[in-house]
C-alpha cells in the first residue's frame, strides 16, 4: 500500500508553521518598528532561497522546508534524501550550486545621500 501524500494545504499549513518560527527567532535577533535586525533578515532570505532550490526536486513527496530545516540542523542527508527521490548527478549539482549561489553575499541596496547624517570633515 502506498503512503498518502500529504495534501497542499497540510503543506501550505507546515510552511506558514514554519516562518512563523522563523519570525519568534528573528524576534530575538531583534525586530525594530516592525523590521527584522539584518542578521535575522538574512538568515529568513537564505532558509527561503535553500527551499526554493529544493522544492522543485522533491515534488509533493516531501516538504522542502521541513527537509530543508533538517538537514541544516544535521539531521538529514540532503544528497541522499535526493537521490532516493529520484534526483540524477546533475540534478544534485544544479542544486549544489543553487544553493551556493544562495550564499552569496547580499547586495547592498544603494545609498540616499538625503538620509545621511551632515558630518565635519576631521580637521
Amino acid at each position: 500500500m502506498a503512503c498518502p501524500l500529504p495534501s497542499r494545504a497540510k503543506r501550505a499549513s507546515r510552511a506558514r508553521e514554519i516562518l512563523r518560527a522563523l519570525g519568534f527567532v528573528a524576534m530575538l535577533f531583534g525586530c525594530a518598528g516592525g523590521q527584522l535586525d539584518p542578521r535575522a533578515q538574512r538568515a529568513v532570505d537564505l532558509f527561503e532561497c535553500y527551499v526554493a532550490a529544493v522544492e522543485p526536486y522533491v515534488g509533493g513527496a516531501l516538504d522542502a522546508a521541513e527537509l530543508v530545516r533538517e538537514a541544516i540542523a544535521g539531521r538529514s542527508n540532503l544528497p541522499q534524501a535526493l537521490g532516493l527521490l529520484g534526483a540524477t548527478q546533475d540534478d544534485l549539482a544544479a542544486i549544489n550550486s543553487a544553493l551556493v549561489a544562495c550564499r552569496a553575499a547580499p547586495v547592498a541596496p544603494p545609498v540616499n545621500p538625503r538620509t545621511l547624517a551632515f558630518r565635519e570633515p576631521p580637521y
